[in-house]
């Protein structure tokens, strides 16, 4: 809740990183190291793409670049895409974002659809062998991703309290 650190082979030493532009505060909720980035995400900050290369210098301002555009800047979990791609899911709602690209997807909660996502705080995100995505929520229970609609939008398989979860917070 205090930042992001990076600590020696040993762990006996941390040493504080700052995220350019970013409050050197903000609460680190999920890291995930894919393709030669470390992603970051937190509280109030959003995501970022660190370059880990940058983090082997002095203390000071790591070379990154913040992720805009996402549902919510509050970033509660990341999973990798098989195709290279990230899936991230904040406190509202699930996005898609493509780093070579730069595209990003947002999918909002829609509790009156039973194909959308379900709710809109997306706690744990996994990409089964299968590639489906399966979502966590935090009050509606896990939703499996099982392809998207004529439309081009994804659409869920959900998973709550009438197919056996003790509870719907993932």
């Amino acid at each position: 809740n205090q930042g992001l650190y990076r600590v020696d082979a040993l762990a006996r030493q941390a040493t504080r990183l700052t995220l350019p532009g970013a409050d050197a505060n903000f609460p680190v909720y999920v890291l995930l190291l894919q393709r030669g980035k470390l992603w970051v995400g937190g509280g109030s900050e959003g995501l970022w793409e660190v370059d880990p290369c940058s983090m082997r210098g002095a203390p000071g301002a790591l070379a990154a670049r913040r992720i805009d555009g996402l549902s919510d800047k509050r970033v509660l979990a990341l999973a990798p895409d098989p195709a290279g791609s990230l899936w991230i899911g904040t406190r509202h709602g699930l996005n898609h974002f493509d780093p070579v690209s730069g595209t990003l997807e947002r999918i909002l909660p829609d509790p009156a659809d039973p194909g959308a996502l379900a709710d809109g705080i997306v706690s744990a995100l996994l990409t089964d062998r299968g590639g489906r995505l399966w979502v966590g929520t935090y009050g509606g229970g896990i939703d499996v991703m099982e392809g998207r609609g004529p439309d081009g939008r994804p659409r869920f398989h959900r998973l709550g309290l009438a197919q056996g979860l003790a509870n719907e917070n993932v």
